[in-house]
């Protein structure tokens, strides 16, 4: 027969305190109805609602990286839904959101890892697909002409280049004037 040790009793995991705390317990709830249920569905248009809710609160307390990172969640969750276009204006929103802390950390001459930029840059080139898989070519050259404008402000300028490349070749598909396409890829 095995002797049973006297284990110490398990604590539960600290949580954190205060704000961050309410958030990742808000975040988890809302994750928690996109769980498949036995007999029942993911509840994907209370989720919609809960990120949304979440992420606007965040922007208002000024917490953009984290109100990004629920968009980002949002975009995921309306893909699910097939909502293509909210999909879009969402991660429009996350990547502007993104590209503004990544600003405001040059203005502050912080270091950064500049997680933000990739993040940003992502989600402009998702949306850019999106557009671009439902027609909306234009649209979709102006998105990177706006990734390529945020990446010269921070000073990125090869990536720029890259996205001002993609736009006019998207111009070029459009059958835009030679002269525009010459002049984007002059700037790149």
């Amino acid at each position: 027969r095995k002797r049973k040790r006297n284990k110490p009793p398990m604590s539960a995991p600290p949580r954190s305190a205060g704000a961050s705390g309410a958030l990742l317990e808000t975040y988890r709830r809302i994750v928690a109805k996109l769980k498949r249920r036995f007999f029942g569905k993911p509840k994907y248009g209370e989720a919609v609602l809960g990120f949304r809710q979440l992420a606007d609160e965040l922007v208002r307390d000024r917490d953009p990286r984290h109100a990004a990172f629920v968009l980002q969640a949002l975009a995921r969750t309306q893909h699910a839904l097939g909502l293509d276009i909210e999909r879009c204006r969402t991660l429009l929103e996350a990547a502007r959101l993104l590209f503004a802390c990544e600003v405001e950390l040059k203005a502050q001459e912080v270091v950064s890892f500049e997680f933000d930029v990739v993040d940003a840059v992502q989600c402009y080139t998702l949306a850019s697909e999106i557009l671009e898989h439902q027609g909306r070519i234009e649209d979709a050259a102006h998105l990177c002409l706006e990734v390529a404008s945020g990446l010269k402000t921070l000073r990125k300028f090869a990536d720029a280049a890259n996205h001002l490349d993609r736009a006019s070749q998207l111009f070029a598909r459009m059958g835009y004037d030679t002269l525009v396409i010459s002049a984007l890829e002059d700037m790149a």
